[in-house]
């Protein structure tokens, strides 16, 4: 929650500058202001509120299951989860209108997952795409990067080839399951079952893909 709210409230996502802003730190002239202190508990006191704000949480849940993400057990990692909330509350601070926000969303979460964009140097890569959001505005900046890392080489090469694999926790098969539910697709040779009746049920795996 404190990342989450720290981000996408201040725009800057390395925890050592909360920590500095609190302190009352200025970043221009490397001073400490007792203005800045409470501007600061201020304006993270804003961030914590947006963040549990039950509208907020509860549209932000409703846009990742839209998704086909109706199950927990499809996230694999939260920091995918965390970006996407920031984006989003990112975008309700700046007034973008809510189909443009929500379709922004749920491509950046999944791009994300399958790009595995935030399985390294976390902080860095939060920091850098909050800074650039900041810059280049959010919509515009989200376009580019999910254009240029879901490019038509990715999906014709790359992820079928990151679908060959025994395994069940890659986040490349959960995309693959969370899309069957938003397709609402039918077990496989169960034509009455639902591939979301059956995610989570790990002895009925066999029933999703041949």
């Amino acid at each position: 929650m404190l990342r989450v709210a720290f981000i996408s409230e201040f725009g800057r996502a390395k925890l050592k500058d909360l920590v500095a802003l609190l302190s009352g730190r200025n970043f221009e002239t490397k001073e400490f202001q007792e203005s800045i202190v409470a501007s600061s508990y201020a304006g993270l006191k804003t961030g914590i509120e947006r963040f549990v704000n039950e509208t907020n949480f509860k549209n932000f849940v409703m846009i990742l299951k839209s998704a086909g993400f109706t199950s927990s057990g499809l996230i694999s990692g939260n920091n995918a989860t965390n970006m996407a909330y920031i984006i989003y509350l990112h975008g309700r601070k700046n007034k973008v209108k809510q189909s443009e926000l929500d379709g922004i969303v749920r491509q950046w979460f999944v791009m994300s997952l399958l790009t595995q964009r935030y399985s390294g140097s976390t902080e860095s890569e939060f920091d850098r795409d909050i800074r650039q959001i900041n810059e280049h505005g959010l919509v515009k900046y989200c376009e580019t990067i999910i254009s240029s890392e879901l490019s038509d080489s990715f999906w014709s090469t790359t992820l079928p080839q990151e679908l060959v694999t025994t395994s069940t926790i890659s986040p490349f098969w959960n995309v693959f399951v969370a899309s069957q539910v938003k397709g609402k697709s039918e077990g496989f040779l169960s034509g009455h079952v639902t591939v979301e009746s059956l995610v989570g049920i790990k002895g009925d795996l066999h029933h999703l893909y041949p």
